[in-house]
């Protein structure tokens, strides 16, 4: 059963909230203003981190009731910290919630960082073996970013890899990587009769791009023209697009808020997931501990 309201995903685990802010994409943090809301002072490479004792039992049960339903459902991870944050005191419960994460058998695990250079470091063992239902994502707000997380991401042998492109503040050319999987038999060799065509290497693509504008107090605004060309984008590479909001503006730039201005682009929903890609072998069945 869903109990998550991120619409690109089923279910919500954090094992820990806090984290720090590392570029433009941070700046109107969602998860930042919500701690605070509690009086928490967990934001900042110097603040604390809060441990989360619920999210054990509640993910073991999704992927139980999953199991008993005989469907997959999707799992984001860490919807108020980064998985790949270094920080003292994450280091020992991350090790065990991947222990738990890999043992699970009815949910594709959706691991999002603004961090992609840590992956390796923090998750070795997965390297030369990666779990076939955890997917692996980068945050990309704006074109810096896009050139920095994604060769980073593109480095990481997951099966499904993503990008989260919200809040989206400025125009973003993906071409040179939503092509990166696609490179030329041989230029159109007369003796191979390809004809200059191209060959799909999946090991090397990024399966989805999940695009979306910023909401709340001090929300800056997402031009159309930014979406519809990252649509077309997606579309021309044969890669999945989730439209997942306008934010505070709407498609005409009107600050109306979240509620008002949907999530339709030129009137039509794009909801495109990317199929799981499951063998019983790659999710050991291991139990965690709780660290705790």
């Amino acid at each position: 059963m869903r109990n998550s309201k991120i619409e690109w995903t089923d279910h919500t685990a954090n094992y820990w909230w806090g984290c720090a802010k590392v570029s433009a994409g941070c700046a109107n943090c969602y998860a930042d203003t919500w701690a605070a809301r509690f009086g928490k002072d967990i934001w900042g490479v110097n603040a604390d981190r809060e441990l989360k004792k619920g999210v054990w039992k509640n993910v073991k049960k999704w992927d139980a009731d999953a199991r008993k339903r005989v469907v997959r459902e999707r799992m984001f991870v860490q919807s108020m910290s980064d998985f790949f944050e270094d920080h003292d005191k994450i280091h020992g419960v991350r090790e065990s919630a991947k222990r738990q994460i890999e043992s699970l058998t009815n949910i594709d695990v959706q691991l999002l960082t603004k961090r992609p250079e840590n992956i390796a470091k923090f998750a070795p063992e997965w390297i030369d073996n990666w779990p076939q239902h955890i997917w692996i994502g980068t945050s990309v707000e704006d074109q810096d970013a896009a050139d920095k997380r994604i060769p980073e991401l593109l480095s990481i042998p997951a099966k499904v890899r993503f990008l989260s492109m919200e809040p989206l503040l400025g125009y973003v050319d993906l071409s040179e990587y939503l092509w990166y999987s696609w490179q030329p038999c041989c230029g159109g060799h007369a003796g191979c009769g390809c004809a200059g065509a191209y060959m799909h290497d999946p090991s090397e693509e990024i399966s989805q791009v999940i695009v979306g504008g910023e909401s709340g107090h001090g929300a800056r605004p997402m031009q159309k023209e930014w979406v519809e060309d990252l649509q077309r984008q997606c579309q021309e590479a044969h890669v999945n697009f989730f439209f997942k909001q306008w934010g505070a503006y709407n498609e005409h730039g009107e600050l109306v808020g979240k509620k008002n201005s949907g999530r339709k682009l030129n009137g039509a929903f794009y909801n495109e997931i990317p199929k799981p890609i499951y063998s019983s072998s790659s999710s050991p069945k291991v139990e965690s501990e709780i660290p705790f």
